[in-house]
């Protein structure tokens, strides 16, 4: 044998393939059974397993004398895994890799703000069959925009416990809704909707939110005055009550309008469209 021969090689026992590095998911544990050789002018040596030294770095798991490596992320960050022969030594880095928070969100377009918006709590998914979905394409209701509005701002909900609602059909609104319906009425960045001018007032809280009402609310609690033209060519298709707020979150970057050059004021918000405009406008 060799004291210190020219290279180390991993092989996993369990693919039989050559190993140059190991992963762990984000938050995930993993096994992994391995095989260490040595190499002379690329001629595998006769060597005793317990001649090969094993150790990994840091403390995202074990790894025993006979090769077997039981890893767990902790949050920390990527390790390495050393087999040493002689003054040989071979190092296998062991990577994290990021898991998505959500199945349905990989290679959407607006996949990193949903992300970064998970993961500072500002948006939930929807549990499917025991897997978390974001249904991204799909449109976001009235309750759910408000929510994400008041948790973007981090509002203190139980501040307006005492606030009455006044909408019709309040009884229509979901128990985990209701703080943050009440701070965000309590606060003048969200109205009802009204079919008599205005006599009788609604919520319609599961019904989805148009982006005349989505950019509205934006722009009542950006409280910016800043306007700029509304060049768009279907300008006016905007409601009236709605004007100002376009006008200033065109004035503020927030919205652009299509390639087309419309901005579709009566057409609905997607839960993905929600994530992006929120963060614009509050991040």
């Amino acid at each position: 044998m060799y004291e210190d021969p020219d290279e180390i090689r991993i092989i996993n026992e369990a693919t039989g393939k050559t190993v140059e590095s190991l992963t762990v998911n984000e938050g995930g544990m993993i096994n992994y059974s391995l095989e260490a050789g040595a190499y002379v002018n690329g001629i595998r040596l006769e060597a005793y397993p317990s001649l090969f030294g094993w150790e990994l770095s840091d403390s995202l798991g074990t790894v025993d004398e006979d090769g077997n490596v039981s890893l767990k992320d902790d949050g920390s960050e990527n390790a390495t895994l050393r087999v040493r022969v002689g003054s040989t030594v071979k190092e296998i880095p062991i990577i994290v890799t990021e898991v998505d928070t959500f199945a349905d969100i990989s290679g959407h377009w607006a996949h990193d703000v949903i992300e970064d918006m998970a993961d500072s709590g500002i948006i939930n998914g929807i549990e499917r069959n025991k897997t978390m979905l974001f249904m991204p394409d799909s449109n976001i209701t009235r309750i759910q925009f408000a929510a994400i509005i008041a948790k973007a701002l981090d509002i203190d909900i139980d501040k307006y416990s005492n606030t009455p609602l006044t909408f019709t059909d309040k009884d229509k609104i979901q128990p985990w809704a209701v703080g943050y319906i009440k701070a965000m009425a309590a606060l003048g960045y969200m109205n009802g909707r009204s079919d008599d001018n205005g006599k009788t007032v609604y919520l319609d809280p599961e019904s989805s939110i148009t982006r005349a009402e989505a950019f509205t609310m934006i722009a009542r609690s950006l409280k910016k005055y800043t306007m700029a033209e509304l060049g768009y060519s279907d300008a006016a298709d905007i409601p009236e009550w709605a004007r100002t707020s376009f006008a200033i979150l065109a004035a503020e970057g927030i919205i652009h309008g299509f390639g087309d050059n419309t901005i579709k004021p009566n057409g609905y918000t997607t839960r993905a469209e929600a994530a992006v405009l929120i963060n614009k406008a509050f991040n």
